[in-house]
């Protein structure tokens, strides 16, 4: 087993990414990050995160392979979530291919829609009419959100939320 002896690699297909590549990992797809790069993920919560490989090949204390943060590998139990097919690279978008666009639909699928926005100038986004919250994580540089809202007796409040590179908010 691939898994146990650490020759895992051998048989993955392996993507380089860029600065700003965008990569829809679907589900079912046996995928790792390394090396120095900041990943977003988007992914609806779920008990179901199976460990197949442990890169350090470390074993517990029961002499079960563990992984870095000490999870058990699961392997028996992700044999039927795991998509076989060989990746094709096809939900890989590079940054090049969206140079230019202030902004770019990335997923739309029933559960959530990925935006990239490259802002500039001041940019006015009425929430509203979303219906739903609204996630920004700021990946370059630093921006500044302001949120308007009532306080109950008629009058109006500002109140403003900074980002920086690799910061989050939910709104």
């Amino acid at each position: 087993n691939r898994c146990l002896d650490g020759s895992v690699n051998e048989v993955l297909s392996v993507i380089r990414p860029k600065a700003g590549d965008f990569i829809d990992i679907l589900p079912g797809t046996v995928h790792s990050a390394s090396g120095k790069m900041r990943v977003a993920v988007v992914q609806e919560s779920s008990e179901l995160n199976l460990r197949l490989w442990n890169p350090d090949g470390a074993a517990g204390k029961d002499g079960a392979a563990n992984g870095a943060s000490g999870e058990s590998l699961m392997l028996e139990e992700a044999i039927d979530f795991i998509d076989y097919r060989k990746y094709d690279g096809s939900t890989c978008q590079p940054a090049e291919s969206r140079a230019g666009e202030a902004v770019t639909r990335l997923i739309q699928c029933n559960e959530f829609t990925v935006n990239e926005m490259h802002i500039n100038d001041a940019l006015r986004i009425s929430t509203e009419k979303f219906g739903r919250f609204i996630i920004y994580t700021c990946i370059r540089g630093e921006v500044s959100i302001q949120t308007a809202s009532t306080d109950g007796k008629g009058g109006a409040n500002t109140s403003e939320c900074r980002l920086k590179s690799g910061e989050t908010v939910l709104i």
